[in-house]
């Protein structure tokens, strides 16, 4: 399983020696002319990269237009197709459009599992199933949070989406033949002693690198105990401090003992 974790342009150069691709965020290109080459260079030399449609960052994502001139730049290995956060069937509608105005753009597919309630995911999964060449699953979804009721919302997040691939294995839904992307965490244990199948490609999640940027200390086998609520592409140019750093480079050690050691 492939991983990346989001950073601040002062550690963009760094990330290479801890990630396994690149993750790009789409309204982050227009913004940061050095960020946006940062993903070409990556590219030439022979790295992974995939181009994100910016949805959960900006409460909705950039639009079509915007994401083709994007992977028409960049020519990223993977790119999201615009999605809609909790709305199954605008999700469905912009991914329909798109490959229907956009036919041969370089790169891999991906589409987002979108819904309000388990049965709106279900059939949107379903239907990426079919016409992705990739998968993505949210760590948020309205629709997982029928799970766990008496937990908090970080869990139920967390337990969530366990709880929904589980349900999609056990109904024979699951997709086999397709890659898969878990976009982002709300705690990073979802990661520990999952026995998700072989079928997720990989992974992104910014929670390491925010935990240190908080002077948080990763517990081994756990992470923290709470998703902080900032975002990452809003401290694109924070400066770390040394005890900072170091806290950074602990924590992606530990996330990665969690994902692979266990």
């Amino acid at each position: 399983m492939l991983v990346s974790h989001e950073v601040p342009l002062s550690l963009l150069n760094e990330s290479r020696k801890f990630n396994d691709y690149d993750y790009c965020l789409l309204h982050l290109t227009y913004q940061y002319p050095q960020y946006k080459q940062f993903y070409i260079d990556s590219l030439k030399k022979g790295r992974k990269v995939l181009l994100d449609n910016s949805a959960y960052e900006l409460g909705d994502a950039l639009t079509n237009d915007q994401l083709a001139n994007g992977v028409l730049d960049i020519k990223p290995t993977w790119y999201i197709i615009p999605d809609c956060l909790n709305d199954k069937d605008v999700t469905i509608n912009r991914f329909e459009n798109f490959i229907k105005d956009y036919k041969d753009l370089p790169g891999l597919k991906i589409g987002v599992v979108q819904g309000d309630n388990l049965k709106e995911l279900k059939e949107c999964y379903k239907y990426m199933s079919e016409k992705a060449d990739k998968i993505a699953i949210p760590f948020a979804s309205k629709g997982f949070e029928c799970y766990f009721p008496l937990v908090d919302i970080d869990e139920r997040h967390c337990c969530g989406r366990q709880m929904f691939i589980y349900e999609l294995l056990r109904d024979g839904l699951w997709n086999k033949d397709k890659p898969h992307h878990l976009l982002g965490c709300s705690l990073a244990k979802e990661f520990l002693n999952l026995n998700y199948p072989l079928y997720i490609e990989s992974i992104d999640t910014s929670n390491p690198i925010i935990a240190g940027m908080l002077d948080l200390t990763y517990e081994d086998k756990r992470g923290i105990n709470h998703k902080p609520s900032i975002k990452m592409c809003d401290f694109m140019e924070y400066d770390f401090s040394e005890s900072q750093l170091r806290l950074v480079k602990s924590n992606i050690i530990k996330f990665h003992k969690m994902v692979f050691d266990c």
